[in-house]
């Protein structure tokens, strides 16, 4: 603004000047004075002249200085010319500027350092999205967990399931974890309906009792399959007229293998007849088996702790509201005193004279025609608890409307039984003398039953191998 004023100011002084040039020469040729005057009119044209003039030289001014800053501001795009050879758009790189200012080329640093902060930026922003996504999926995982537990009827209180190993105090707390291991499926809740298929069992057959006489074997009812279809293996090498396959009880068969009536027997054993014998008899496990807990398929548990089977038989838990809040009374059945059954669960579960009486029905004597109370067993009511083996409850009893429960967060499947982590587990045993010889035909024969073609026979015949 300064060099504005001072550029008007030497204009009127020049023009001031030229007037006092053109009177004095006036003054000279008629040699007398000549008073001029000066209208207002007149005045007011010059002044319009001068602002006018004025705001150009503003304008101009004005209009430089906003064209410097917007190209230090705007960067140029580079420019694109035709390369005459290729006849193809080629970019212009743009030359790299020196600051008039500080005559420097631009800082290269300041650039570096504002790509880091970005980059940093990034990060912040990514791991806060992994928060947020991890955050998602407990909630998620919280939902579908209390979800699940009360669709199978378990409390859920937020308590943690408890380790496999060790068992919880209470039945209650135990109840509100969910199993641990696999979760039952539609497919091994029950049994599937298979066709029968004939099975060659000779492909079984080995050169073992090529040379010698086939041992006399006595079997139960729940082993005699196994024991069926090694006969129908070695077939060829069994003489038509002798007899080899004996079918008795558990007791009478151990009673006549010491007799030495028989050779060998394949049976179940309990602890206490395994004590009993001991001196006598030696016990071979040749197939695996297991003690599962039965309830019907319209009961929404899953689930069962030793503690609260023991709670139950034992009389102090009377009802399932504990497990599934239904204020129902449990049906706990038993079984007969002589089975094999019953003496698991004096083992597994309670000794003998810690039970509750078992469930009684009135029935009529077929002798006497006379109502009597008698035991039941376990019919697959509604509000009915009860217990098996696997192979029985699987492939013998075969009841859709029935499921087996996971005890201590195992479900009893043929994986988790070969694995041996089910918690309720025995065998199936090929009962020897203590004294037989290595080679005679029943050592020959155990041999032959614990060797991989034997595990083989013994799956087939559907019983769960032990490797």
């Amino acid at each position: 603004m300064k060099k504005f004023s001072e550029i008007v100011n030497k204009k009127s002084k020049e023009s001031n000047e030229i007037v006092e040039k053109k009177m004095d020469k006036i003054d000279i040729q008629t040699n007398h004075k000549i008073d001029i005057k000066i209208t207002d009119k007149e005045l007011d044209g010059k002044k319009e002249t001068l602002d006018k003039k004025l705001s150009k030289l503003l304008h101009q001014k004005l209009s430089k200085k906003a064209d410097k800053k917007i190209e230090k501001v705007v960067e140029k795009k580079p420019d694109k010319t035709v390369n005459k050879k290729s006849n193809k758009i080629v970019e212009k790189k743009p030359n790299k500027t020196v600051d008039k200012k500080t005559n420097q080329k631009p800082n290269k640093t300041a650039n570096k350092k504002v790509k880091k902060l970005s980059k940093k930026s990034y990060k912040q922003i990514a791991i806060a999205l992994l928060f947020v996504i991890l955050f998602g999926s407990m909630i998620s995982t919280a939902i579908y967990i209390h979800f699940m537990a009360q669709k199978g009827g378990q409390v859920a209180s937020g308590e943690q399931p408890p380790v496999q190993v060790e068992q919880p105090s209470q039945a209650e707390e135990e109840q509100q974890a969910e199993p641990q291991e696999e979760e039952p499926t539609e497919e091994q809740e029950q049994p599937i309906q298979t066709e029968e298929t004939e099975v060659d069992w000779t492909q079984f057959a080995t050169t073992d009792f090529y040379d010698g006489s086939f041992p006399r074997i006595g079997v139960s009812a729940v082993t005699a399959p196994i024991a069926e279809n090694v006969i129908s293996a070695f077939y060829n090498t069994i003489p038509e007229d002798e007899t080899v396959l004996y079918y008795d009880t558990t007791e009478n068969n151990f009673l006549n293998l010491i007799a030495q009536q028989y050779d060998i027997v394949l049976s179940t054993a309990s602890y206490d007849q395994q004590q009993q014998y001991g001196s006598e008899l030696e016990f071979i496990p040749i197939s695996n088996e297991a003690m599962v807990f039965l309830v019907s398929q319209k009961n929404s548990i899953q689930n069962l702790y030793i503690e609260d089977i023991q709670n139950i038989y034992s009389g102090q838990i009377t009802t399932w509201e504990n497990f599934t809040r239904q204020d129902e009374n449990i049906i706990a059945y038993q079984q007969t005193e002589s089975s094999f059954i019953q003496s698991l669960f004096y083992s597994f579960i309670l000794p003998q004279g810690e039970m509750i009486a078992p469930q009684q029905q009135v029935k009529a004597n077929p002798q006497t025609h006379e109502l009597e109370k008698v035991s039941s067993y376990y019919d697959g009511g509604e509000y009915a608890l009860g217990y098996s083996t696997y192979h029985y409850a699987r492939d013998i009893l075969f009841d859709y409307n029935i499921k087996m429960l996971s005890i201590d967060g195992i479900y009893p499947t043929k994986r988790n039984i070969t694995r041996g982590i089910y918690p309720l587990m025995t065998n199936y045993y090929a009962v020897v003398r203590t004294n037989s010889s290595i080679d005679s035909p029943e050592r020959i024969l155990v041999q032959y039953l614990t060797s991989q073609t034997g595990q083989e026979l013994i799956k087939q015949s559907g019983y769960i191998p032990l490797y």
